[in-house]
């Protein structure tokens, strides 16, 4: 404990804020080694939003480094204190940073009915079982008595109406359904692919151009050519021969026009 109490801003005086939290007095600061945590006792003569006292919270152990901060704040007696109901989203919100695992947000479709110092949670979604195993209610309970100074005994029920389990097996419904489309689309790709690896790819070349209409086209005899202009004749000769020679055509050439050795006529044979 401090001998003699100071103010937020005087103790901490890199953290900037514009929160009335920086004139609380600072009565107590301790340290948990089993559980590494930090624990600072607030005394305010106003009321400290929540959220500020999770900014805090966060300062203070990126600053000194502890694994849990725990913040309890004393009020004077004359401060009006919101109420639970009032700030449930906000007692939620805190939770949920504070305690990430416990599931917390769970809790915020629900209703509460508080008599005394005992708290009923109505959930209307299931969980109240999850979030006992989680000790979720334990947490909720440590958190109300360091934000209201008070023990309140914490009960989670689950209270669903048959519009809300409509609601939830349409949901299951609608997610079972997306799941098996997906498994019949990713079957469908998987025998897709299968059968483009099956199939022989068409020879393309790049290169490849259509022939012009008279490439390669060999005119009759006497036929008018018009304007084409047939290439440069070329010969294949044969052996030079004495013999006179007579011209002919391969095309012209006949199975009759074989000779015995001893016979043989020379050819001077002219392609087309």
């Amino acid at each position: 404990m401090l001998e003699k109490s100071k103010k937020v801003g005087e103790i901490f005086s890199d953290y900037k804020t514009s929160s009335n939290i920086k004139y609380a007095k600072v009565e107590g600061l301790n340290v948990v080694k089993r559980t590494n945590t930090l624990e600072v006792i607030l005394y305010f003569d106003e009321y400290i939003e929540i959220k500020e006292i999770w900014y805090f919270e966060k300062f203070l152990k990126e600053r000194f480094k502890f694994e849990n901060i725990d913040i309890k704040i004393k009020y004077h007696e004359k401060v009006e204190k919101k109420s639970i109901k009032t700030e449930w989203k906000n007692i939620i919100a805190y939770m949920a940073h504070k305690y990430p695992l416990a599931k917390p947000m769970l809790l915020l479709k629900s209703d509460l009915e508080i008599e005394d110092k005992n708290i009923l949670i109505k959930m209307h979604i299931k969980g109240a079982d999850f979030l006992k195993a989680k000790k979720t209610d334990i947490e909720l309970k440590k958190v109300l008595s360091n934000l209201f100074e008070t023990e309140y005994k914490i009960e989670l029920i689950e209270e669903i109406s048959q519009e809300e389990i409509k609601k939830i097996k349409e949901k299951l419904k609608k997610e079972q359904e997306e799941i098996v489309a997906h498994i019949e689309e990713e079957n469908k790709q998987n025998a897709l692919q299968k059968e483009n690896e099956n199939i022989v790819p068409e020879y393309n070349d790049v290169d490849y151009q259509m022939p012009t209409e008279m490439e390669g086209y060999i005119p009759e005899e006497g036929e008018n050519l018009g304007d084409y202009i047939p290439e440069q004749q070329e010969y294949i000769m044969g052996k030079s021969s004495k013999a006179k020679e007579k011209r002919i055509s391969i095309k012209d050439l006949t199975a009759n026009d074989r000779k015995s050795n001893s016979r043989r006529k020379n050819f001077n044979i002219r392609c087309t």
